[in-house]
C-alpha cells in the first residue's frame, strides 16, 4: 500500500503514512499556516478536520490524536502541521496489513489506497 495523498480545499498536499501497522498509528502532515486543536480534535488549515470517534479514510475509527513531533519525522518541513492518529482498524485494513507485512514482500509498509 502506498501513502494516501489528499488535498486541502486550498490545494495543499496532505500525506498520510502508516508509522506503526501493529498499533494502527498513522502520521498526517502537510503545509498549513495554522492548525486548531483541542481535546479529541485536530484541524488543518483547509482540512482535514480529524476527531476521535470519526472514520479515518476507510481504514477504521480514530481512537486518539497526538501532536508531539518525533525525532524521525522525515519529509516534514518546519511549516508543516503534523498529527499522529491512532486508529481502531477495520477488518479490511488488518487483512491488507497482514498481506503487506509478509516478510518476503515487506518493504516498509505505509497506508494507502487499494491497488
Amino acid at each position: 500500500m502506498n501513502p494516501i495523498i489528499t488535498q486541502s480545499r486550498y490545494g495543499d498536499k496532505r500525506t498520510i503514512e502508516c508509522v506503526d501497522p501493529k498499533q494502527g498509528i498513522f502520521k498526517v502532515y502537510g503545509k498549513s499556516h495554522f492548525a486548531r486543536q483541542g481535546e479529541g480534535m485536530f484541524d488543518f488549515e483547509g482540512g482535514p478536520m480529524l476527531e476521535v470517534g470519526e472514520e479515518f479514510y476507510g481504514l477504521g475509527t480514530i481512537a486518539g490524536l497526538d501532536t508531539s513531533r518525533r525525532d524521525n519525522d522525515y519529509g516534514i518541513q518546519d511549516r508543516d502541521a503534523c498529527v499522529y492518529v491512532s486508529v481502531n482498524m477495520n477488518k479490511k485494513t488488518i487483512k491488507e496489513l497482514n498481506k503487506d507485512m509478509n516478510p518476503i514482500r515487506h518493504s516498509g509498509w505505509v497506508a494507502g489506497k487499494d491497488e
